[in-house]
């Protein structure tokens, strides 16, 4: 039988050190994330053109409980069209790639031509969560 150990507050910093240390992608969505799981590895419709394609984030290592625990990553996306967004997604490429983590806005923004929209998603390591 295998034994389990458990993690120390030093792993969740280190983790979101290692990850803050890689190049991040940060990609807009205008489809339908309803049907999204952890599985889930790309946006239901990722937008394409007007500002709002994926960009390179700027990535930081913040603390949110415990030194580093967190990955964050912004964007700052210039609008040159109107759409309605739902979500957002990290990746690991800056086309393809793995799609680290998502979010859905609770209540879709519209953005129009000359918009700007200032994205930041965080990802916290710690347990039980």
């Amino acid at each position: 039988m295998a034994d389990t150990g458990s993690p120390t507050n030093k792993l969740y910093g280190k983790c979101g050190a290692l990850l803050a240390a890689v190049s991040q992608w940060l990609a807009l969505d205008i489809g339908s994330e309803a049907g999204f799981t952890a599985a889930t590895n790309a946006l239901a419709s990722e937008c394409a053109g007007s500002g709002l394609t994926r960009a390179a984030a700027t990535v930081t290592n913040p603390t949110t409980t415990v030194a580093g625990d967190t990955n964050q990553a912004y964007k700052s996306f210039s609008a040159g069209a109107t759409a309605t967004l739902t979500g957002a997604g990290i990746f690991s490429a800056s086309s393809a790639g793995d799609m680290w983590a998502y979010h859905t806005y609770a209540v879709p923004p519209a953005v129009q031509n000359g918009d700007t929209l200032n994205e930041t998603l965080s990802v916290q390591f710690e347990i039980g969560v």
